[in-house]
């Protein structure tokens, strides 16, 4: 349900198709970077057939650009700082 390869697609400006399963949901917004789908056959079919339709895949990978910066590094290094000033 989450082996890091989101944050791959992401590093790829890819945009995805995820199931209902675990935390997925919670790290590709639906309809905004890819689509969240019921974890079925049609699920994914209709997920994949919207992601061909219009302009769908030039706006997703436009939102990735932004919501990617949520898996950067320096992201990561603000939080750890975060926490650290709170033990203070």
């Amino acid at each position: 349900t989450q082996s890091g390869v989101t944050q791959i697609a992401y590093n790829f400006c890819t945009p995805m198709i995820v199931t209902k399963v675990g935390g997925l949901p919670e790290i590709v917004p639906n309809d905004v970077v890819g689509y969240v789908c019921e974890p079925s056959i049609e699920g994914v079919a209709e997920a994949i057939e919207n992601l061909y339709k219009d302009e769908n895949l030039a706006r997703f990978e436009k939102n990735i650009l932004q919501e990617r910066k949520r898996f950067s590094w320096a992201a990561m290094c603000d939080k750890i700082l975060d926490v650290f000033k709170l033990t203070k």
